[in-house]
């Protein structure tokens, strides 16, 4: 039951429901786009943000486009049925490949006379970048190429479709400030539960 109830927190990001996620009791991270991300495009640097930053929008990439729409293998799928919502098998695929609704989601860029997408006008807003203006707008997708270049290889596990986030193996389930959670579904659980009964200060783990 424990793991039922973690998979079914965290198998996607969500954009406006409560999770232990958006409540700020735990976090996802993914070492494995640290250790791959070791310098900063030029673009990013000559815009004045940082290694730190770049890693930190690389996960962005992963919690709010892979995993918001599902693109995810979770830790044991024979757990989905018991969890009482329906969820398919959607992919991600690589920029400039297409995409198949709620099957195949397409790597976000920037395409001239269309709305960008969420994760290019959110790079848009950190680096003031103008994506009706031709430069910046390539600027935007050259970063976000780099990005899917990192992430893919990264973190995502790739079928006969399209790639996937395989949440067992890449991810890390951290606390608050990012402390380590217990390694055992059920310790885990009962922290988030005890976060939950007192959110205004902090839980001890152990």
């Amino acid at each position: 039951m424990a793991e039922i109830l973690l998979l079914r927190e965290l198998l996607r990001r969500p954009k406006r429901q409560n999770s232990v996620e958006t409540l700020g009791l735990a976090q996802l991270r993914y070492p494995d786009i640290d250790a791959a991300a070791t310098t900063t495009p030029a673009t990013w640097s000559d815009r004045g943000r940082t290694l730190a930053e770049w890693r930190d929008y690389l996960t962005l990439l992963v919690d709010f486009f892979v995993r918001s729409h599902g693109a995810v293998v979770g830790p044991d799928t024979s757990l989905l049925r018991w969890m009482g919502i329906r969820f398919g098998n959607p992919v991600v695929v690589a920029p400039g490949q297409p995409g198949r609704k709620n099957e195949a989601y397409t790597w976000p860029l920037v395409a001239e006379g269309k709305r960008p997408p969420r994760m290019a006008r959110l790079l848009a807003r950190g680096l003031e970048l103008d994506l009706s203006s031709t430069g910046d707008r390539d600027a935007a997708n050259e970063l976000l190429r780099e990005a899917w270049r990192i992430v893919h290889r990264a973190v995502l596990e790739q079928g006969t479709d399209g790639f996937r986030l395989n949440l067992a193996e890449k991810a890390v389930l951290t606390g608050r400030g990012g402390s380590p959670l217990p390694d055992h579904p059920t310790r885990t659980a009962a922290y988030l539960a005890r976060a939950f009964a007192v959110p205004d200060r902090e839980v001890d783990l152990w």
